[in-house]
């Protein structure tokens, strides 16, 4: 495979994860009724779009001239893929960022009915409509501009890729660290009840200490946690549920007081 191919191919992997962050931002966004940046990176990009796209590219083609056979097979292929994705993403992070548990007719929670016949839906008009498209326009580009235009961005999606993973395992840390932190808080109280008037005032200061550690280390999982369930509504965690469902809600009523 030559090095213009090789160009070629990386330039879709980055137009189809923008485009595919336009359609998840775009649904989310009205859904909420306010701005989703979807995806699991910061970036406007979601890679699973993109590899995603890379698979219909490989494997659809062959199948152009017959819409019901070329549907069947994107819907097949396509729904492979995700449930792929989920299980890669929950094994790395312990995270389902997607679970279609509620709706019927899904397969582990992690595929369904509905989003196969999308994902069929899709892949049809990508093999026979957006990607002739695309090919044309990337086609006119010179080799020298997407060349380093490709370069770049690359660079650019794997280092927000790092810091978006560095991010979420931060997060299970910062868990982690609250708990640490709450016990501290209550063998201090402990100590209260046996010190003398003087120690109290000593005791005090560090458990006040203790809750402004915790309060710093609440606010940055819960910016975290809430870009993430903005992203994946369904998103579940066993590592995170404790504080996500108990924590979050607190943290939040706190400051509204």
């Amino acid at each position: 495979m030559d090095i213009y191919k090789i160009t070629e191919i990386l330039a879709y992997l980055i137009i189809y994860s923008f485009l595919g962050w336009i359609i998840e931002s775009v649904y989310k966004t009205i859904y909420q009724k306010k701005f989703v940046n979807s995806g699991l990176i910061y970036g406007p990009f979601c890679l699973i779009y993109g590899i995603g796209a890379l698979i219909m590219y490989l494997l659809l083609d062959d199948f152009k001239n017959n819409v019901i056979i070329l549907f069947l097979v994107a819907t097949a292929v396509m729904s492979a893929w995700e449930y792929l994705a989920g299980i890669i993403l929950e094994r790395m992070f312990s995270v389902r960022y997607w679970d279609y548990s509620v709706r019927k007719f899904n397969f582990q929670g992690r595929i369904c009915l509905e989003n196969a016949v999308f994902w069929g839906i899709l892949g049809t008009l990508f093999t026979m409509v957006i990607h002739p498209f695309v090919t044309e326009v990337v086609g006119k580009v010179p080799t020298v501009m997407l060349r380093y235009a490709v370069l770049l961005l690359a660079v650019y999606i794997i280092a927000d890729v790092v810091v978006s993973s560095i991010k979420v395992i931060n997060m299970e840390i910062g868990i982690a660290k609250l708990k640490e932190l709450e016990e501290a808080v209550r063998l201090r109280l402990e100590e209260l009840k046996t010190v003398r008037a003087n120690g109290k005032t000593r005791v005090n200061g560090i458990i006040e200490e203790i809750k402004n550690r915790q309060e710093g280390i609440k606010k940055q999982v819960l910016k975290q946690t809430t870009r993430l369930k903005n992203a994946f509504p369904s998103m579940k965690s066993e590592k995170f549920s404790e504080f996500l469902n108990q924590k979050m809600e607190v943290f939040k009523n706190s400051k509204k007081e």
